[in-house]
């Protein structure tokens, strides 16, 4: 299996990958089935490896000798910003001085591997025998403490190990027959199932899982939550952090937190779900302002809790807008001043330069395609058109974006 490693970091091969790294890797697998005495399908996905990383994880795009997995494996890897803030997680949650001694039952490409590895001595468990050999040489050449690589699946190891760590870390896989999955007991391992030996063989369990979870469901399946974060980069929500210790009991602390490009949070905010369920809500139609809201705090269930702690209106229970008549400044999403309220129809076209207009619907009968079909606008430009309903009616809105102003 090494040979797979060696042929691919030939200097002629390195050299094709990338002089043609801006290319169609279809056409090359279909002009050629081998390139330098590799199979071109290697090579592919090196080509598109690479191209993802310098999105996904520039510093790994920009060191040398990295060689990149399967399209699966690189769909399901954390982000660089996204493994930065979960390293920092479990730092934290480790507490004390260490050497700490960490466990990765689902180590795949190593990506959060890598920067829990600055501070930690791993075990990195993975079934695929190349991909753990991947992993096991970009820790080469991206540096970090060395691990221990295991061979095997999650629950094999639990039950052969004799060894207790002081964290344990997983993010099962979320392919089931070439389907994806979003369950926790659909993914592959089933952690609830393995999550009594996970939690016998470490002090915690950091669980990633999909922004697509039900964090109600999951919180009720995994039993034993202090606290679960919901990740988002660029407003985009990007996973679910759940933090299991065998001593939980009570409450789950939600967390929405934002991250910059490098890890950092460039919000957070927290609360628990008897403060949502037991905070009132002012409703009102819109005033001059309406704020829409970051998606981490709407998938953490902040509803309420949003117009409270801003101290705003909401328009109605389902439209997961706010509204006041003067400015807030410190409020972390989108904010737009009403110019004008409208009827919606052709008129509408002649009002924006070019027909042009960024539609928002909410809580509105109409989607923004029909919405666009209706009126015969396009989307696009610096407007905004927001349609949705209050308690007792429904608003069309002309609006300007004044923060963030892009």
């Amino acid at each position: 299996m090494n040979d797979f490693i060696d042929k691919l970091l030939q200097k002629e091969v390195q050299q094709f990958i990338h002089k043609h790294r801006n290319d169609d890797e279809m056409v090359l697998v279909l002009k050629n089935k081998t390139i330098a005495g590799v199979p071109a399908a290697w090579l592919a996905d090196q080509i598109v490896g690479r191209r993802k990383a310098e999105q996904k994880l520039p510093s790994w795009a920009r060191a040398s000798g990295i060689i990149y997995p399967g399209r699966l494996a690189l769909e399901q890897c954390s982000s660089e910003a996204t493994a930065v803030f979960k390293s920092s997680i479990l730092r934290k949650l480790c507490k004390g001085n260490g050497p700490f001694n960490g466990l990765d039952l689902s180590s795949g490409f190593g990506v959060d591997d890598h920067y829990i590895s600055q501070w930690a001595w791993l075990t990195r468990v993975e079934p695929d025998t190349r991909l753990l050999l991947i992993n096991s040489h970009n820790q080469r050449q991206v540096g970090g403490i060395p691990s221990v690589y295991k061979n095997t699946d999650a629950e094999s190891f639990l039950q052969e190990s004799e060894d207790h760590f002081d964290f344990a870390f997983i993010d099962p896989s979320r392919r089931k027959t070439g389907e994806k999955v979003y369950r926790l007991d659909d993914c592959e391992p089933d952690v609830v199932r393995l999550l009594p030996l996970i939690l016998e063989k470490s002090s915690f369990l950091l669980l990633k899982a999909s922004p697509m979870l039900d964090i109600e469901r999951a919180c009720q399946q995994l039993q034993k939550v202090l606290q679960v974060w919901i990740v988002s980069v660029g407003n985009e929500c990007k996973e679910l952090l759940f933090h299991v210790h065998p001593k939980a009991g009570g409450e789950t602390l939600r967390t929405a937190v934002e991250l910059s490009q490098d890890g950092n949070p460039v919000w957070e905010f927290s609360f628990f779900p008897s403060e949502e369920r037991s905070t009132r809500v002012l409703w009102a139609e819109p005033q001059e302002y309406i704020y829409d809201p970051p998606v981490a705090l709407l998938k953490a269930g902040a509803f309420n809790w949003i117009a409270s702690h801003w101290g705003l209106s909401k328009l109605a229970p389902d439209s997961h807008l706010y509204t006041s008549d003067r400015l807030l400044e410190t409020f972390p999403g989108r904010i737009f001043r009403v110019v004008n309220h409208h009827k919606l129809d052709k008129k509408l076209s002649s009002l924006f330069e070019g027909g042009f207009v960024n539609v928002i619907s909410r809580n509105y009968p109409l989607s923004v395609e029909q919405i666009l079909r209706h009126t015969g606008l396009k989307e696009g430009g610096k407007d905004y058109l927001i349609c949705t309903r209050a308690i007792k009616r429904k608003f069309v809105m002309r609006a300007a974006r004044i923060f963030p102003d892009n």
